[in-house]
């Protein structure tokens, strides 16, 4: 009796301001999510010592083996190259996300939404778990159109368009670890936080996704990255609502 889930793949993109390549693998995110829609959402995460890094950044660095920039991650489970051309990059992200689905069919469906006062965020989230098994969730608060200082090949650009820029981890950054509810029902988690005055509300996104562990079936992994990938992902604009997706 299991459900039809709409998959979404996740995206994490490693960067940082000094960069000269990362440009690319930016205008590579930006293609796959133009071709995929809905069906792909990613993030930023700036390199822990620039002006865009958030508590997580270096522990996330770690988990992935990140050991130069640019770096994405998708899936949490396969290392995307920054390659040359940023067409061939989003064909293999898509690529990434049918293997996904094909080897770990999706277990988790996510609703998301939100509401704000004065600097004040609550955060909801509804997670429908077709097994009775441990997994844990992630709820990162991202800001677009951040504009700043960017390098580009010997070229820095001084008012580059930063965007999906990882501000705050309400959760652990690595995910809380949560055990599922009976098959097929919903478990909600409410979380708040204040958010610093220095973002802009406005243009921010709630980006929540659920991690599931491999539970003995074989890991296809770029690197050893533990015992979890990305099952399924969902976003919505702050004070905005993503409703449950289950046919």
């Amino acid at each position: 009796n299991l459900k039809i889930i709409p998959h979404h793949t996740l995206g994490m993109r490693f960067t940082a301001t000094w960069c000269q390549h990362c440009p690319t693998m930016d205008e590579t995110f930006r293609k796959a999510k133009a071709a995929m829609g809905d069906a792909f959402d990613y993030v930023c995460i700036y390199d822990g010592s620039g002006n865009y890094s958030f508590a997580g950044s270096s522990g996330l660095n770690n988990y992935y083996q990140i050991d130069g920039f640019p770096s994405g991650i998708i899936d949490g489970r396969f290392d995307l190259p920054n390659y040359n051309s940023t067409d061939y990059g989003a064909s293999v992200i898509a690529q990434t996300a049918e293997e996904t689905v094909k080897y770990y069919p999706t277990a988790t469906a996510i609703g998301v939404e939100s509401s704000v006062s004065g600097r004040e965020v609550t955060v909801n989230v509804d997670v429908m778990a077709q097994y009775e098994e441990d997994y844990k969730l992630t709820i990162f608060l991202c800001e677009n159109n951040v504009i700043g200082p960017q390098q580009k090949g010997s070229t820095e650009i001084p008012d580059f368009n930063h965007s999906r820029v990882t501000r705050m981890s309400l959760t652990h950054y690595l995910g809380d670890q949560f055990e599922g509810p009976e098959a097929g029902d919903v478990k909600s988690f409410t979380y708040k936080a204040t958010v610093p005055s220095g973002y802009n509300l406005s243009n921010m996104d709630v980006v929540a996704f659920v991690q599931r562990n491999f539970n003995g079936r074989p890991a296809m992994q770029s690197a050893s990255y533990g015992d979890w990938y990305v099952d399924n992902c969902r976003s919505a604009a702050l004070g905005a609502k993503a409703p449950l997706e289950i046919q």
